[in-house]
């Protein structure tokens, strides 16, 4: 059975919609908890990688030290050919880990909003099977500033880089396709003064929950980029 590893950065995201995926596919889930202490494995270890969101930024080293390494590892996954999915901080990562850098507080986006997928050159891009325009579920203040060789494939009004790929099999993804109805209240209890924020695009709590039916499509999406990253 191969393998593909989930890297975790709290308890709370949990990447549980890649089981069912991963069970159909023959995957054997292996999560990664780095937030207990877990070392993360050797690079040529396993057939993929999906690295999760976390509320640190990846520049937060002297107080998550696993993140120096975190980046260095995926620079080793991307010479090593293994297909990864960054979602959230791990895009931010990935980009980092890729060459690029990231902006803290430039890009704040809590709740749905829009996201434009963009014409590219990029053969067979992931996000390829998604509307050119559709909704998703975001939750961060950081942007992501690409290198040169670093595809840009989706925007959205509030930042410029919603996602990106190098290659066909190496893709970050700013906004939460990963997420179910469970994740999204559990920010708005735990995290719930970041709502009161006026910078950049903040949904009330009341439109969140409004919207929490659009999980379902998003979690389709989700399937969709698992599909072409990892198979």
């Amino acid at each position: 059975m191969v393998s593909l590893y989930i890297i975790m950065h709290n308890a709370s995201e949990d990447g549980v919609l890649v089981d069912s995926w991963g069970a159909e596919h023959g995957f054997k889930v292996c999560r990664v908890r780095l937030y207990l202490g877990a070392e993360l494995p050797e690079p040529e270890a396993g057939d993929g990688v999906i690295v999760l969101g976390g509320a640190m930024g990846i520049y937060d080293e002297d107080q998550y030290t696993w993140l120096r390494r975190e980046k260095e590892w995926l620079r080793e996954l991307v010479a090593a050919g293994t297909p990864v999915l960054g979602i959230c901080l791990g895009a931010q990562l990935l980009c980092a880990a890729l060459g690029g850098r990231v902006e803290t507080g430039a890009a704040r986006e809590i709740g749905f909003s829009d996201i434009r997928r963009l014409d590219t050159a990029v053969t067979a891009s992931p996000l390829g099977d998604l509307p050119e325009i559709f909704r998703a579920f975001q939750w961060h203040s950081d942007r992501c500033v690409l290198p040169p060789e670093v595809e840009l494939l989706a925007e959205s009004e509030f930042c410029g880089v919603q996602a990106f790929s190098y290659g066909s099999r190496v893709l970050g993804i700013q906004f939460h396709l990963d997420y179910d109805a469970r994740l999204v209240n559990y920010n708005l209890e735990h995290f719930s003064d970041a709502l009161e924020v006026t910078e950049g695009y903040i949904q009330s709590r009341e439109q969140v929950l409004s919207e929490l039916e659009q999980l379902e499509i998003t979690g389709k999406y989700f399937t969709l980029l698992l599909d072409k990253i990892l198979l």
